[in-house]
């Protein structure tokens, strides 16, 4: 069994790991799971490359995290040129036997990896796992035909990025992997030519196992003693934000709460970019735009009341306030390990807190030398890592000589 391939069993299903310690699948249980699984991607849309602009730095979809690392590029490299790979009709049932035929005699051994791989591990594999060998297929014979001038990847792995992604630099198109957010410090499982980083964990690791020219991604470039926080008025502006999978139940609690606990002046939710309204139409409280920044959302409340997203980062970066709570999304307690690393305050529930004990955590120099803590260990890169001026250089060769 290829070790890549038993990380791309690792990374999947959002980085949830393998149950290893569960009874290993055989006979009947084993042939059910490998039918079930078979079933459930046959019947599950795909979609097959049609088009791309071979001259161009290339994205495999069109999204709010794609944009930002064209907003980057773009500031370093004004002369890059961008394009999203287009489709063909997404095909449900037939999707699974057109890959059958672009995988050719490669079936067999798919399903004989496949089901060793499914005999050993309980992990939530199933559909994405069958997706990426016939991503991988697909984009090998497109990419055969035109490899793009380079394939932007973003740090949030699913199999169509990480087939994409082994799938262009095989035939020659450097990988440029963009790490999204500090917790995105794991290895991926294909080779980085270029890494736009936020911490030295990740630049680390790809300088060891790749060799990777660095591009340093500003995030957090002050000194520990820089960062402060304001003090969270009486009658206070309250944001709160969440994943991409809000718990409605659970935010109109919460929102009772807050208008009994603490008397808010006002109450804007700050919905994921993903998000779409019949997500959102539950929940009882000002809707703030969804498309706008996390950073201006930041600088129109006092105190920010957040559950499992990353965005609790960037609120702490401006300054503001913020209280985790467990149950406003999905995921489990501390998901990012902010409230048991001491960047931010947090628990079960709303009534743990007063506002007097959030002030105090905030500008007492014991937790807020923990918080400059945790901020220079997750985001800044020592200056001799960072290889910018190469990476420019090196791209406008490429694109220039296309």
């Amino acid at each position: 069994m290829d070790s890549s391939l038993l990380a791309v069993l690792r990374y999947l299903g959002r980085n949830y790991p393998p149950e290893y310690d569960h009874a290993a699948l055989r006979g009947f249980p084993l042939l059910w799971a490998v039918l079930t699984d078979l079933i459930a991607i046959s019947c599950t849309p795909m979609r097959f490359i049609r088009d791309h602009d071979p001259d161009a730095i290339l994205f495999a979809s069109d999204s709010h995290k794609t944009r930002e690392i064209r907003t980057f590029i773009t500031g370093i490299l004004g002369s890059a040129r961008f394009d999203t790979i287009s489709y063909d009709k997404r095909t449900p049932l037939l999707s699974f036997l057109f890959g059958q035929l672009f995988l050719k005699r490669r079936l067999g051994k798919v399903l004989r990896n496949y089901s060793w791989i499914r005999r050993r591990y309980t992990a939530r594999i199933g559909r994405d796992f069958l997706k990426f060998f016939l991503y991988e297929a697909v984009a090998e014979r497109r990419f055969a035909e035109r490899p793009p001038a380079a394939m932007a990847i973003v740090s949030d792995l699913g199999a169509r990025r990480i087939a994409f992604a082994r799938a262009a630099r095989k035939f020659g198109a450097p990988v440029i992997y963009y790490q999204y957010w500090q917790h995105h410090s794991f290895r991926p499982p294909f080779p980085v030519d270029y890494a736009i980083c936020i911490n030295n964990l990740l630049a680390d690791r790809l300088k060891a196992s790749y060799g990777s020219i660095i591009v340093n991604r500003h995030v957090y470039g002050g000194k520990a003693e820089d960062l402060s926080f304001r003090t969270v008025p009486d009658s206070p502006v309250i944001g709160i934000t969440t994943n991409v999978y809000p718990d409605s139940e659970g935010l109109n609690r919460l929102l009772a709460g807050v208008q009994r606990v603490l008397r808010p002046a006002r109450v804007l939710y700050k919905p994921h970019p993903r998000n779409t309204d019949s997500e959102i139409q539950d929940i009882q409280c000002e809707i703030f735009d969804r498309t706008a920044g996390i950073e201006e959302f930041a600088q129109r409340i006092d105190l920010c009341i957040s559950g499992n997203t990353t965005a609790i980062l960037k609120v702490l970066l401006e300054g503001t306030p913020c209280l985790y709570l467990f149950g406003l999304d999905a995921y489990s307690y501390d998901r990012y390990g902010y409230v048991g690393e001491q960047a931010v305050i947090g628990g079960e529930s709303l009534e743990q807190f007063t506002l007097k004990d959030i002030n105090t955590f905030y500008s007492k120099s014991g937790s807020l030398e923990q918080v400059q803590a945790y901020m220079e260990r997750n985001m800044i890169i020592d200056g001799d890592k960072d290889e910018t001026p190469r990476f420019i250089d090196d791209m406008q060769t490429r694109l220039g000589s296309r």
